[in-house]
């Protein structure tokens, strides 16, 4: 299966490409928020600027003489120490909590109570604030909490934000309630998303409760996608087979005759399978430039979907992935083998 990505007429974007214009190099590049949904940074060092402190004390004060020849120096040698070890001790006293707040800000691990959850997902709040209320919520899920209808409510709602990395972790946390009313009607919506990564959240999510409305989508990420050029001009820029490709990556760029240069990036990751133009050659609009093909990670997802979800149809779309002779990871391979068990047994019933 194949989807046509990049030209005029190409619709609803499977991979998904994003396409800019920029004239000479004062135009905007192209920049997209994160999509991920569950993200944790490292705790920082601690740091020691006290005994650091004391060693450069002692280093700096022994062996002086205090007696009268030295007594004016020693008085101007403690003045300028002081002022540097502050100053030394201010630095260190940055390097420790400029990270620390920074860490403590971005990490969704510290749990929030009631008004906090309340106040995160508020709509006055940023998206990672969002993000981090959506956590929560995810987290209370998991644990069988009672009066979730609450947060289930506030849950849809932020699912309608018109920033995509809260639109993206929304769809990913219905998955753990995903029989809920509300959930489903809401992520059937959200499958036609025009952000990529939020329709297939969305339909990872669905397949949990066997909706098959999820099917075009999860069979969709088993797909190979065609990108075709969106003008016509010379290629400049054309990213080589066999290489993987990651979310915002410049693909291909073609520079048209007015001297307008068109960026084609990656909204999704995968790898190039195939190079289907020359680069520095001449290209018209919807000549055909790469074959990509999607992530690991990503078809994983589709296999655990089409296990809950899947037909009879599906199966020719696993065994490929199921070969022991395919070069995919073992864990692929075996769910997509449990995946085709799990659609046979359905269609024995």
């Amino acid at each position: 299966m194949r989807s046509r990505v990049g030209g005029a007429d190409q619709g609803v974007r499977p991979f998904g490409v994003i396409v800019t214009a920029r004239i000479g190099d004062g135009a905007d590049r192209y920049r997209r928020g994160s999509a991920t949904a569950r993200i944790g940074v490292g705790r920082p060092e601690r740091l020691s600027p006290a005994s650091s402190l004391a060693r450069i004390r002692n280093a700096g004060f022994l062996g002086v003489r205090l007696n009268g020849g030295m007594r004016g120096r020693w008085s101007r040698e403690r003045g300028a120490l002081g002022r540097g070890a502050m100053l030394l001790f201010l630095v260190a006293s940055c390097i420790v909590v400029v990270p620390g707040l920074f860490w403590w800000g971005t990490w969704f691990g510290n749990r929030l109570d009631d008004a906090e959850l309340m106040e995160r997902l508020g709509p006055d709040s940023k998206p990672r604030a969002v993000q981090h209320g959506i956590e929560e919520i995810t987290r209370r899920f998991e644990e069988g909490r009672p009066g979730m209808d609450r947060w289930a409510g506030e849950l849809v709602r932020v699912s309608a934000s018109a920033d995509v990395p809260v639109r993206v972790a929304a769809a990913w946390a219905m998955q753990f309630d995903p029989s809920r009313e509300g959930f489903v009607t809401r992520l059937r919506v959200l499958l036609d998303d025009p952000d990529p990564l939020v329709r297939r959240n969305a339909a990872t999510s669905l397949a949990r409760s066997g909706d098959p409305a999820a099917l075009p989508v999860l069979r969709e990420m088993l797909s190979d996608t065609v990108v075709f050029s969106p003008a016509a001009g010379t290629l400049e820029t054309l990213h080589r087979a066999g290489q993987p490709v990651a979310e915002g990556l410049l693909l291909a760029m073609i520079e048209s005759d007015d001297g307008v240069e068109h960026e084609l990036r990656a909204l999704l990751p995968g790898r190039v399978l195939a190079e289907l133009a020359e680069r520095d050659g001449v290209v018209a609009k919807g000549d055909e430039l790469l074959r990509v093909g999607p992530s690991q990670e990503h078809m994983l997802h589709a296999a655990m979907g089409l296990a809950l979800a899947g037909t009879p149809v599906d199966v020719a779309l696993l065994e490929p992935l199921a070969d022991p002779r395919a070069e995919v990871d073992a864990r692929l391979r075996d769910v997509a083998a449990a995946a085709i068990r799990s659609i046979e047994s359905r269609s024995e019933e």
